[in-house]
């Protein structure tokens, strides 16, 4: 598989998990949630999914680079 494509799917993982992690500074700065009902169920499935999926594909590189190391062709 192509680097390109486990870097950019990185880069959107890290900025969901950025715009997820967002909703603790406005409960810290407001003293209280503020983004209403639906985000209090949306924003743990999506913080849950950022980190699993981050995780997968740092797995999914680790192996490519060893295959590429160990075997010379990318896979």
């Amino acid at each position: 598989m192509d680097v390109n494509v486990f870097i950019l799917n990185l880069a959107v993982g890290d900025l969901m998990l950025c715009f997820a992690v967002s909703e603790q500074v406005l409960s810290a700065v407001f003293g209280r949630w503020v983004l209403g009902p639906v985000a209090c169920k949306l924003i743990p499935y999506v913080q849950l999914v950022t980190i699993a999926s981050t995780i997968f594909l740092l797995t999914a590189m680790s192996i490519d680079r060893y295959q590429v190391s160990e075997y010379g062709t990318s896979s």
